[in-house]
């Protein structure tokens, strides 16, 4: 038991560890069989069927499995009508933001315009004096 005092751990600790391990192991291997318990069980059914059944079982199989990629993609087209109308409300909202913004710029311009012709002309050259009068 030199391994045991190497660790320098507790003889109940090491005791402890290998139960828990053993636990799991016990566990796991509990899983497994049941799942090749089920795995023999449906393999022997169909070894059992008729052929006629084994045609008709396989297409159920088919027909079942094709109804729920049907139904996956039916919701991923909800969701894509349901993303495609968010984009185009965000597109009209940019759209108006942008008019908006043109229209705002074209004052500012015009004002600038206005700003420079009255400090050329040298008549009034106080930007807020004419910002207030227009």
């Amino acid at each position: 038991m030199h391994w045991v005092t190497a660790t320098r751990l507790d003889f109940a600790t090491l005791l402890f560890g290998l139960a828990a391990v053993l636990l799991i192991g016990a566990a796991l291997g509990v899983v497994f069989a049941t799942r090749a318990q089920r795995r023999r069980e449906r393999r022997s059914e169909e070894g059992r069927m008729a052929p006629e059944n084994a045609r008709e079982v396989a297409l159920a199989r088919w027909i079942e499995e094709g109804r729920q990629l049907f139904n996956i993609w039916q919701e991923r087209v909800e969701r894509f009508d349901e993303l495609q109308g968010r984009l185009a409300a965000m597109a009209r909202r940019s759209v108006s933001s942008a008019v908006g913004l043109t229209g705002c710029a074209l004052r500012t311009s015009t004002s600038a315009k206005k700003v420079r012709l009255s400090c050329w002309s040298g008549t009034n050259c106080d930007p807020f004096s004419l910002a207030s009068a227009s």
